[in-house]
């Protein structure tokens, strides 16, 4: 499915309110069409929901438009609770940026969008993620070879008197 597939399918009119939702469930249930459509509404009605592509299970709407791809179609009283699912869990939520998480929503619900998940994360307040640093172990520097590594301290020594130390040596 393409983002402008999934773009369309969000702005569907009757997916803004929890009776538009539940007129859909009931007409792929019963075959009965909400009250109050004239003709070319319901034309427009009967073309988006006769194809196979929206099925009821336990009184929820789904979009399913291939064996790979079932969305839930959210009612506008459950999204922040499906937010907030994908927000708690470890693998798919939090750390991701707002692209990203909108992304994870996007990839199992309908009819939330971007501007939700946005406002949604910026509700939660600030957070910091942190990698965990690699543990750094010293090892010793070993040589393979004989003069493979020489270490030399060079000290300036001008500044001592060498008569009075070191029987007038510099070293």
């Amino acid at each position: 499915m393409s983002s402008q597939e999934k773009i369309k399918l969000n702005h569907y009119p009757e997916f803004k309110t929890d009776k538009g939702i539940n007129d859909i469930i009931k007409y792929i249930k019963d075959n009965v069409l909400p009250s109050g459509l004239n003709k070319r509404q319901k034309a427009r009605y009967l073309e988006k929901y006769d194809d196979k592509d929206f099925k009821v299970a336990n009184g929820k709407l789904f979009y399913n438009p291939s064996d790979k791809l079932i969305l839930e179609v959210v009612k506008p009283v459950d999204r922040q609770k499906r937010i907030k699912e994908i927000y708690d869990d470890p693998k798919r939520g939090l750390g991701l940026g707002l692209g990203a998480f909108y992304n994870q929503i996007s990839m199992s619900y309908l009819n939330i969008q971007k501007k939700l998940t946005d406002a949604f994360l910026r509700s939660q307040g600030d957070y910091q993620i942190a990698r965990v640093p690699r543990a750094i172990i010293n090892k010793p520097i070993t040589a393979r070879v004989s003069n493979e590594r020489w270490a030399i301290d060079l000290i300036d020594m001008n500044s001592y008197n060498s008569i009075l130390l070191n029987k007038g040596m510099k070293y």
